[in-house]
């Protein structure tokens, strides 16, 4: 069994490159790309070159590294389904419980749960706080709108509505000034 040479990184030893990655907690291939780059560590150090192609978990198929999603707890720096089956999972994920999905983006983006988007919208008569249309009316259904600096939940909005305080950055005094060209 050959031994492996010590590797020096940012003036500490290490017995591989791999104990390396795991104590500055860097994928392998990150490690060896920053070594290079930055020269960090001598060519001579650098063990191997790291596979091409690499065994989806999903499909059984072997593809190229570049069909991975980068995924750093992963020695390699990949993720174990490539990005095709990764997809195809996210969306039947996504289709066999909607609901969930649903509650997971309001929570993620807003901090509220499908129950406190419901009681908004009843609240409104499910029509937009600004133009008073009723969803039936669009495609989408109702946007939430917030305060982008405080994270308030202010009330939803259709797109058009929505879209409209955005390119006014919900400045009070451009949206004053646009009333008062509209009014000339």
């Amino acid at each position: 069994m050959s031994r492996s040479k010590p590797v020096l990184i940012e003036n500490k030893y290490f017995d591989s490159v791999k104990k390396a990655a795991r104590s500055l907690h860097l994928a392998k291939t990150t490690l060896v790309e920053r070594c290079i780059s930055d020269k960090w560590i001598d060519y001579n150090f650098v063990e191997r070159r790291l596979p091409e192609y690499k065994l989806c978990c999903n499909c059984k198929q072997t593809k190229e590294l570049k069909d991975f999603y980068k995924f750093c707890r992963n020695l390699d720096g990949k993720a174990s389904v490539c990005k095709v089956c990764s997809k195809k999972l996210g969306i039947n994920r996504r289709k066999r419980d909607p609901l969930k999905y649903k509650n997971y983006l309001l929570n993620y983006f807003y901090g509220i749960s499908i129950e406190e988007y419901n009681k908004l919208f009843t609240e409104q008569n499910g029509c937009c706080a600004i133009c008073g249309r009723h969803q039936s009316e669009f495609n989408l259904k109702l946007a939430v709108d917030h305060d982008h600096i405080s994270g308030k939940i202010r009330g939803l909005l259709c797109n058009t509505c929505n879209k409209g305080l955005g390119c006014f950055k919900d400045d009070i005094n451009l949206l004053n000034k646009a009333i008062n060209y509209l009014n000339e």
